[in-house]
């Protein structure tokens, strides 16, 4: 499985699967070209999808800090009683230097995604076949 993105709805895979919301184009690329190398799909959303529900949640949402603050409720319903992490970034200053915002983007991604990837490998040794 690698990186794809929402459409109508979003995939029931729990442990795979790690919300962008309402994460800016830039960002959304580099966890994409993480994600490609993992078996965990990463999907970019907007908030409203979120209402939908999932069958299974998913392992993490990621969410700008601004997109939060319109709406907590949805993400703390969501991550409220369940395994699924919340991942609450701050835009970056202006001022600070793209190469920097870009390294920490990748090393975030990566933590997150390999936590999924290990999630997903040790259900799948946990229930064989």
């Amino acid at each position: 499985m690698g990186a794809g993105s929402a459409g109508p709805g979003v995939s029931d895979r729990a442990d795979s699967l790690v919300l962008l919301v309402g994460c800016p184009e830039g960002l959304v690329a580099t966890w994409r070209d993480v994600a490609e190398r993992l078996s965990v799909t990463v999907q970019a959303c907007e908030p409203s999808v979120l209402r939908r529900g999932f069958r299974r949640p998913p392992f993490a949402i990621v969410v700008m800090e601004d997109q939060y603050r319109a709406e907590p409720g949805i993400f703390d319903t969501l991550t409220g009683d369940g395994p699924t992490s919340l991942v609450r970034l701050e835009s970056a200053p202006a001022e600070s230097a793209p190469d920097a915002q870009e390294s920490a983007q990748r090393l975030l991604a990566e933590a997150v995604l390999e936590a999924a990837q290990e999630l997903t490998e040790s259900n799948a040794a946990s229930f064989p076949g």
